[in-house]
């Protein structure tokens, strides 16, 4: 959803004439608030129904899957070609070395690491969603706040793939299809298969 959001955006304000690095900033952002939505409805099923966040999420896979289908190959879609519109070279993330395929993405994902680590195990709030990870009656039984601790869990989480995704799609040219930035092979492919039936 991360990905998705990110290139939708990129490619609205890039028909505006609107680029540059603000506008792979303001992708990333919007990529990670999507995510965090996106992991909210899982989490809102396991609070408020008791339902299985695993089965859930996996099944909300799909519905993705098949949004990101909709979306790729025909509203953003490159006329006939089963790929996205171009992303502007000013919207994505620059390689930290000229002639290395590392781009700043790579940093993003240590400092949120490190970020996380450094939540979890070294501060108050982080020791209480591992104790509701770990054991959620004891924790209930110690006076920990269970219901908001997951739900939170459940947005962070989702912001951190929605932020993956985002930076997957703002990515510097990688390999063949070097302009093609958000080129999703799984929907594209499912979607033409089904079409093909």
């Amino acid at each position: 959803m991360g990905a998705m959001t990110a290139c939708v955006v990129a490619l609205l304000l890039g028909d505006k004439g609107i680029e540059g690095a603000h506008i792979c900033i303001l992708c990333l952002i919007l990529g990670t608030i999507a995510g965090g939505i996106w992991g909210l409805i899982p989490g809102v099923l396991k609070i408020t129904r008791g339902q299985n966040e695993m089965i859930i999420s996996i099944m909300l896979n799909y519905v993705a899957t098949l949004l990101m289908g909709v979306i790729y190959t025909n509203w953003m879609r490159d006329k006939s070609v089963p790929q996205t519109l171009p992303v502007a070279d000013a919207d994505k993330l620059s390689r930290i070395f000229p002639k290395q395929r590392v781009t700043w993405g790579f940093v993003i994902a240590v400092a949120v690491g490190i970020l996380m680590w450094v939540f979890l195990f070294k501060t108050g709030a982080g020791f209480k969603v591992r104790a509701v990870g770990y054991n959620m009656t004891a924790s209930r039984f110690n006076g920990f706040p269970v219901k908001k601790l997951m739900f939170i869990s459940f947005i962070v989480s989702g912001a951190i793939a929605g932020l993956g995704g985002a930076v997957y799609c703002g990515r510097c040219d990688l390999g063949n299809s070097s302009e093609r930035v958000c080129v999703m092979s799984c929907p594209v492919s499912s979607y033409t298969r089904s079409e093909e039936r």
